[in-house]
């Protein structure tokens, strides 16, 4: 039977400690009651006055008492440190997987409150904010997917309100050298906003940003090729080092938009048309 060997196991932890936490108690007595004696052995052949003797061992037995004293405290303080320390771990690990379970609801709202919840998390314990940035883009990439030869899988243009808070969290999150690059490829961003957001560095190849709002967007270093930004909005946008190959501009607001000139192909110039001219070459 498997109770039995578990009590067992039990009592036989407690009895342990137990018995060491006795031995802790009666080491630490004999040490303040006989080191004190030892401390203040007199040395000169007995000439030592017992009055004075007795208030050397007293003072030492004091100062001992108060080294103990100090050292509990110091020991309490740190346990206690620690022990909040795993609660709040454990607080945020039920919180994480509460949210990530709401992720998969059924009702929208629910989904919503879900992914603020994230962003909480990632507010509150830095360390994790890898992890919940990697579940926030994948949860885009599976709801705004697109079908093959690049065409939209969703029905409507603007992306549903879990989907564009979810974009807005990871827009504006705070840089992390941890994170992996920002994996949105081949996703349906038509009409999103996106306004200042970071996305530096971002894999964003064969994606849509059809009449997105990306002013002053970061998007310096990032992987646009083939990405269709028609009749988005990119006023002061930044692609520096941006790789452009296939990118298209028809329509596009690009009013200061700042760009790695030898990135930029005649054709991506025509297609920018009289806006060009206000394009921020770097």
């Amino acid at each position: 039977m498997p109770g039995p060997p578990i009590k067992a196991r039990h009592w036989a932890r407690y009895g342990i400690w137990s018995a060491s936490a006795i031995a802790a108690v009666a080491l630490l007595v004999l040490v303040i009651w006989l080191l004190p004696k030892w401390l203040t052995s007199d040395a000169s052949g007995g000439n030592l006055k017992e009055l004075d003797r007795l208030a050397s061992v007293n003072a030492a037995r004091s100062s001992l008492v108060f080294l103990v004293a100090g050292t509990a405290a110091l020991a309490t303080v740190i346990v206690a440190v620690r022990s909040h320390a795993l609660d709040r771990s454990a607080h945020v690990t039920d919180r994480y997987s509460k949210a990530i379970e709401q992720l998969g609801s059924d009702k929208r709202e629910v989904r919503v409150g879900a992914v603020f919840a994230l962003e909480r998390i990632a507010r509150d314990s830095p360390l994790d904010q890898p992890a919940i940035t990697e579940v926030l883009t994948a949860f885009v990439r599976e709801s705004r997917p697109l079908v093959a030869a690049g065409a939209p899988a969703s029905a409507t243009a603007r992306p549903a309100a879990d989907v564009q808070a979810a974009l807005t969290i990871i827009g504006r999150r705070r840089a992390d050298v941890r994170e992996r690059a920002l994996d949105l490829r081949a996703c349906d961003l038509r009409e999103s906003d996106l306004p200042g957001a970071n996305l530096r560095g971002a894999l964003l190849s064969g994606s849509q940003f059809t009449g997105a709002g990306l002013e002053d967007a970061r998007l310096e270093g990032a992987w646009l090729e083939d990405v269709d930004f028609t009749g988005a909005k990119l006023q002061a946008a930044s692609l520096t080092r941006a790789l452009l190959t296939g990118a298209t501009f028809d329509g596009a607001e690009v009013y200061k938009m700042r760009v790695s000139a030898s990135a930029v192909s005649e054709e991506q110039r025509r297609q920018m048309g009289a806006g060009w001219g206000d394009v921020v070459e770097v």
